[in-house]
């Protein structure tokens, strides 16, 4: 038998056999240009390079990949200009600066302002497009009422009178509003004070003006004397202050209609009416009052002042203080009629009657205050005519 031969050459994979072939179990990787091996860049079947056509977009931080969105580190904030990223390639045009060497990109740290025409541009007070001046900036509008700074309105303190038209201040020839002719001075310190019915008047304000005169037998003799010199004094006044013409009752007994005379524009008609007039019977001041007050309304509540000239007690003290507190109710306001009352003689009761009329209406109902007289208490030991001349003429 022949020996057995010992010298046979290692298998694959045994120990000392050679190292595996290509494409063997254990072989190394197929080289370039080999069946099997990968391929390289740029041949073909090989995947593309980043900025090769074909290759996926580049990831953040990239060059050539999209700026950062808002939320992602390194974006800019919301409505801010837009500004530079790393990797991101410098901008250039409308919202951006130049590209200098050392100039820092616009929104950064050290960066200018932008310029009109740049994004986030802000104009300043006064540039065109900018907001509106705010109160106390030049150029911002007058305060408004109420406002610190703002000049103070009609009724407010420190404000000017109040003009043509304003309430409190009636337009030249309107009812209440002083004429244009010249006004008398103020009557000087201690001597009697004028009542409503003189101030009027005195001053030429355009209002309706009415005399009543008590024509009752007790008025006869010197008191109707002086009345009528009264009347005389007056008339001339009253008839140039009213647009329209004074108008004239005279009164005593109760009567459906006291005689009532209108529109007398000139004084000496006045004085003829007087001298047909003779003095008798009784004292009816509720009447002539109730009438007058009638034809005021009538007209359309005008502004009227009334000067009523009696020498003592009517018929009936009630009814005239009831008709004047009623009176009252039905005005808006107490401008609009005043009623003045001048006592000729010295009867003690006819002074006291005529004050309650003057100080307690109000507390008997009446709405507004109406009614001033003058005593003879009150007239400082003067005529009835010495009274009217100081009050008008001093």
């Amino acid at each position: 038998m022949s020996a057995p031969n010992n010298n046979k050459s290692p298998q694959a994979g045994q120990y000392g056999a050679p190292p595996p072939q290509a494409g063997q179990y254990g072989a190394p990787p197929p080289q370039a240009g080999q069946y099997g091996a990968p391929p390289q860049a740029g041949q073909y079947g090989a995947p593309p390079q980043a900025g090769q056509y074909g290759a996926p977009p580049p990831q953040a931080g990239q060059y050539g990949a999209p700026p950062p969105q808002a939320g992602q580190y390194g974006a800019p904030p919301q409505g801010y200009p837009p500004q530079q990223h790393q990797g991101y390639p410098p901008q250039q045009g409308y919202g951006y600066p130049p590209q200098q060497q050392g100039y820092p990109p616009h929104g950064q740290y050290g960066a200018p302002p932008p310029q009109p025409g740049q994004q986030g541009y802000q104009p300043q007070a006064g540039q065109y497009g900018a907001p509106p001046p705010q109160a106390g900036q030049y150029g911002a509008p007058p305060p408004q009422a109420g406002q610190y700074g703002a000049p103070p309105q009609a009724g407010q303190y420190g404000a000017p009178p109040p003009q043509a038209g304003q309430y409190g201040k009636p337009a030249a020839g309107q009812y209440g509003a002083p004429m244009p002719s010249s006004i008398p001075p103020a009557p000087a310190p201690g001597s009697v004070s004028l009542v409503k019915f003189f101030s009027d008047v005195r001053n030429r304000y355009a209002r309706d003006y009415t005399l009543i005169v008590d024509k009752s037998g007790s008025m006869s003799g010197s008191l109707w004397r002086e009345a009528g010199a009264a009347v005389a004094k007056i008339a001339p006044f009253a008839c140039t202050a009213d647009p329209d013409g004074i108008c004239v009752y005279f009164f005593s007994s109760p009567s459906s209609k006291h005689p009532r005379y209108d529109n007398i524009k000139d004084s000496r008609v006045v004085m003829d009416l007087f001298q047909r007039e003779k003095a008798s019977g009784t004292t009816d001041l509720y009447g002539v009052l109730n009438q007058a007050i009638n034809d005021h309304f009538a007209k359309g509540n005008k502004p009227e002042t009334i000067l009523v000239i009696t020498d003592g007690i009517p018929n009936s003290e009630k009814d005239v203080t009831n008709l004047i507190v009623q009176t009252t109710k039905k005005l808006h306001r107490d401008e609009d009629l005043s009623i003045s009352f001048i006592q000729i003689g010295r009867d003690r009761d006819a002074t006291k009657f005529l004050k309650r009329l003057d100080d307690d209406l109000k507390s008997q109902g009446a709405k507004f205050d109406i009614v001033d007289t003058l005593t003879s208490d009150e007239m400082n030991n003067m005529s009835f005519e010495q009274l009217i001349e100081k009050s008008i003429n001093d």
